[in-house]
C-alpha cells in the first residue's frame, strides 16, 4: 500500500525545480557514508566480500519506514519532498550497488561487462524511460 500512497501523494503537490538538489544531497550523504566505511578499514584486514557488503550496507538509506510519520506529522509537501530525497538512493542502489557487487563479488569482471549487464536491469530501463 505504501508505493500507492506515494503516487497519490505525488500528483497532489506541486514539484519544482527548487528540490532538484535533494536527490543530490542524499547522494552526498551516502558517499559520506560510503567514505566513513573506507577510511575505518583502511588497515584492517578485511576480505573484498565483506568490505564489499560494509560499503553498500552504509550507503543505502532506508526512508520508507518513516514516510507514514513525515505524512501524519508534517503534511503532503513535507512527505512529497522525502520521495524526492529518496529518488538519490534509488539511484544510487540501481547503479553504484551493482558495480560494488561485480567489483568485491568473487569473480572479477572487466568495467565494460558490468556497464552492459547494469544496462540490461529492468529498474535501470524503466528509470531511464521515466526521465525521458
Amino acid at each position: 500500500t505504501l508505493p500507492a500512497l506515494v503516487l497519490v501523494k505525488l500528483t497532489e503537490f506541486s514539484i519544482g525545480l527548487d528540490k532538484f538538489y535533494l536527490p543530490l544531497l542524499n547522494i552526498g550523504i551516502n558517499l559520506a557514508c560510503m567514505l566513513v566505511i573506507i577510511l575505518v578499514t583502511w588497515k584492517m584486514s578485511i576480505d573484498r566480500r565483506t568490505l564489499g557488503v560494509m560499503l553498500v550496507s552504509s550507503m543505502i538509506l532506508n526512508n520508507l519506514i518513516t514516510l507514514p510519520f513525515v505524512l501524519t506529522v508534517l503534511g503532503g509537501q513535507a512527505f512529497t519532498e522525502v520521495i524526492i530525497f529518496d529518488i538519490g538512493n534509488a539511484l544510487m542502489t540501481i547503479i553504484l550497488t551493482y558495480v560494488l557487487a561485480f567489483q568485491f563479488g568473487p569473480e572479477t569482471t572487466s568495467f565494460r561487462k558490468v556497464l552492459i549487464n547494469m544496462l540490461k536491469l529492468p529498474q535501470f530501463g524503466h528509470l531511464f524511460w521515466r526521465c525521458i
